[in-house]
């Protein structure tokens, strides 16, 4: 049997933009964390500065609230408050002018009414000023402050997404190991999960052997196992059983003796936990199973 390459680890990207830069060749060496590919951050940065300008407008605008009111409001309220008054002194004194212009006689009733719409609306006019008055020295609605506030932790917090999707943007290596394959060259556009790179990881070394059925019944996960190679003929590196298949292989397209069934093999791998660093993928070994 020969010895079976290493775990494979796939990398992806979980955003879909184009490929910058390639960092690794394939059988390449990379290290934990490693970058091995950045990718296109063009989009990103647009956003970013997109959502920086969201978070400073909406914290102004949260700051503006809580400063209120300021003197300028104040002032700019005295100043409707004192206008409104004038405007009613003028149209009440414009209807004392209409009376004295006719007496003894009443105004006619046309222009009598006149001057008393316009006194009645010069008087709405102070009691809305004075309630804005009211409203500025008040400060800012809860309803006010509560929106701005939300407003201010959306901005972040889209932010903080666009950052740490620009996190994601360079793609590191989760272990030490060999770069067995890369999928995709610099300028190509991938799709979000889409195979970008393979990781071999030398140190993972397994077997696949043939069991017939009538042995697969005592052998057990765990059970130690030694490899001998031609390689190193003196030595023995041990091992341990890690998976047996819960179907058998290459059954006949009809089992139907006792003498057939024991043609039944298992597949069964095994775990080499020892030689790492001289047993190489796809090197010949014997198999030995300690049951």
């Amino acid at each position: 049997m020969d010895l079976s390459i290493g775990i494979l680890l796939q990398i992806s990207s979980t955003l879909g933009v184009a490929i910058d830069v390639v960092q690794v060749d394939q059988g390449d060496e990379v290290e934990a964390n490693q970058e091995l590919i950045h990718l296109r951050d063009t989009v990103f940065v647009y956003l970013r500065e997109q959502a920086q300008s969201g978070v400073k407008a909406a914290g102004a605008s949260l700051k503006a609230l809580e400063e209120m009111p300021t003197e300028e409001d104040i002032e700019n309220g005295l100043a409707m408050v004192s206008i409104s008054e004038a405007e009613l002194e003028e149209a009440i004194a414009a209807v004392e002018l209409l009376e004295s212009f006719y007496s003894p006689q009443n105004p006619p009733d046309t222009e009598f009414h006149a001057g008393e719409s316009a006194v009645a609306i010069a008087e709405a006019g102070v009691n809305l000023a004075n309630a804005q008055l009211d409203q500025i020295m008040a400060g800012p609605l809860d309803g006010e402050r509560r929106m701005a506030e939300a407003l201010l932790r959306e901005a972040e917090a889209q932010l903080r997404l666009v950052e740490r999707q620009m996190e994601d943007l360079t793609l590191t290596s989760p272990q030490s190991g060999i770069v067995y394959e890369i999928f995709v060259n610099e300028g190509e556009i991938v799709a979000p999960g889409a195979p970008i790179a393979r990781i071999l990881d030398p140190t993972y070394l397994t077997v696949k052997v043939y069991v017939p059925e009538i042995q697969v019944a005592v052998l057990r996960i765990g059970t130690s196992v030694e490899v001998t190679t031609d390689a190193y003929p003196e030595e023995v590196f041990n091992g341990s059983l890690l998976r047996i298949a819960d179907k058998a292989q290459f059954t006949p397209t009809l089992v139907l003796t006792e003498e057939e069934r024991v043609k039944l093999v298992f597949e069964v791998e095994i775990l080499i936990e020892e030689g790492l660093d001289k047993l190489k993928p796809g090197m010949p070994v014997d198999v030995k199973i300690q049951t």
